[in-house]
Parts: C-alpha cells; structure tokens; sequence
C-alpha cells in the first residue's frame, strides 16, 4: 500500500466514522427511511454532476442490461440496505456502539474473499484481522453492557458490516473488470440505491430539509461527503488493494465514531477504549504490512540460522 493509498485508506475512515454521530442527530427530527434516503439522493446527485461533467473519467463502459444490474446489486448491498439497517439500528443504540459493531466488516470480508474471489488469507491478515478484532473488542467492552441498546438493533447494525462486506467482494468481481470508472461505478451504485429506497416512499425526502440548521446540516453532510465522495473513494480503494484490506478500513471507523462520541455528544468513555484504540491501529499496520510475503514469515527466515 503506497502513501497515496494509505492516505485514502485513512481519509475515508474518517469520513465514515463521522457519519454515526450525523446519523444520530439526522434522526432528532427524521425517521431511519428519510436519512437513508437523503444520504443516497444527496450522493447520487453529486457523483452524477461529477459524471456529466468530466466524459474522461466515465471509463470504457457498455451499458449493458448486465452491467445495470450489477449496478443496483451493488447499490443494494452497498448503501440501500445498510444505510437502512444502521439508520433504524441507530435509534435504539448510540452512536458510538454503532461505529464499533461496523468494525466487524472485515471478519465477514476475511471469510468470503478466499471463497468467492481465491484471495490468498496470509498470514498477515489473518494475524492483522485478529489483533484489530480483539481491539474492537476491547473499545466495546462486552463485559459492562450498560448503554449498549437492544440486542435486535445492534443485530441489525452487524448485519450491514455483513453487507458491507459483501460489497467490496461484489464489486471486485462484478463490476472493476468492466473497465468502468471508479467514478462511474460510484454514480450508478449511488443512483440505483436512491431509486430503491424511494420506490418505498417517493415523499420521504419532501419532508427533509425542514429540521433546524444544525439537523438539515447533518443530512447535507451525509449525502454530500458521508455518502458521494465516499462511495467515489471506496471505489478506488477496492480497485487498488485486496477485498480485505479495504474492508479492514472498518478498524479505523470504530475509532472515530467512539472518539467522536465522547468529544461531540458526550458519551462516557473508559480507559479500555484507549487501549483498544492502539490495538486496532497495530491490526491496521499488520493488515496491510504487504501481500507477498508475510510480515511473519520473513522474520521467521530472518531468523534462520545459516547452513
């Protein structure tokens, strides 16, 4: 992973983690269904500008019927359905519970990749993925359950890390070999999902925009950077490293969700949290330390002696 990568990789935790404490103060005023629904129109619109604008960065792309499908597949496990379940999950658990319980993603990611796409689960990974989960374990202290919501809702939010996770595989396989723009992949997944969730209500999002400065700002944001230059980024990533290293950016979400709980919405905090914290930051590092040799097993050699 180069520098250029690992920036992205780390930006886009940031954008991400943020967006559980935007979900939370969207849903002061507007119902799971709405938020979902905004995030995805605000996004759509977005990338699509962005689309129309540049005709370089659309890719060599034949839109086929095929290649339609596989776009609202991917909008449909990407952003409809995950977006809805972590919305509705959030009004029973805080924000920062929602954040950590997303850092599973890459447990999911780490068991379908070596099936569906023959990625190699080295060593590295599978020690990284280990140490970031037994951070994340830590930073959700099982252990003490106050304030942790109802078991259901924190279902609901494990199922979209599930999703997730079966995202960045869908689109691996499905849709980066088409020659497609990461930019057109994003503006169509964006798009199809926005059509999705409106076929449910088509006057959800007329209400929006109605909720005081501080809520209607918090929605903006989430279609705006949460969702379009997200899901453009994501996109990029996904072309540029394995499935599991990209999903393990969830690692990283857990972190800025928690930290943004305790700093903007005042929610208490351990000293647990700090360790994990650190534990999850070695998990990245190992995760993404190199896939041709593991980081392991070349100081294992290292540490041969010569014949």
């Amino acid at each position: 992973m180069n520098r250029k990568t690992l920036f992205e990789f780390l930006f886009l935790g940031v954008i991400w983690g943020s967006s559980y404490s935007l979900i939370a103060v969207s849903l002061e005023r507007f119902s799971p269904l709405q938020v979902a629904q905004v995030r995805l129109i605000g996004g759509a619109v977005v990338l699509l500008a962005v689309l129309l604008s540049n005709r370089a960065r659309r890719g060599r792309v034949t839109w086929s019927a095929s290649f339609v499908a596989h776009l609202f597949g991917a909008g449909l496990v990407s952003t409809a359905l995950p977006y809805l379940l972590i919305s509705w999950g959030e009004t029973k658990a805080p924000s920062a519970v929602a954040g950590m319980l997303g850092a599973t993603t890459p447990i999911f990611a780490a068991i379908l990749a070596p099936i569906v796409l023959k990625e190699a689960l080295g060593t590295n990974r599978k020690v990284g993925i280990s140490v970031g989960l037994v951070g994340v374990i830590l930073i959700f202290h099982p252990w003490n359950t106050q304030g942790m919501g109802s078991i259901i809702a924190e279902g609901a939010i494990v199922l979209a890390a599930a999703l997730y996770a079966v995202s960045f595989i869908y689109l691996k396989r499905f849709l980066i070999p088409t020659g497609a723009s990461s930019l057109t992949i994003a503006a169509g997944q964006i798009t199809a999902s926005a059509l999705m969730l409106l076929a449910l209500d088509p006057t959800g999002p007329g209400v929006v925009l109605h909720g005081g400065a501080r809520v209607d700002l918090s929605v903006l944001t989430l279609g705006i950077i949460q969702t379009g230059f997200a899901a453009l980024l994501s996109t990029r990533l996904v072309r540029q490293v394995s499935a599991t290293v990209s999903s393990a950016v969830t690692y990283l979400i857990a972190v800025v969700s928690v930290a943004e709980g305790f700093f903007f919405q005042h929610q208490k905090l351990e000293l647990v949290f700090f360790a994990g914290a650190l534990v999850v930051m070695v998990g990245l590092f190992i995760t993404s330390s190199g896939d041709s040799m593991s980081f392991f097993e070349s100081r294992a050699k290292g540490l041969k002696p010569s014949s």
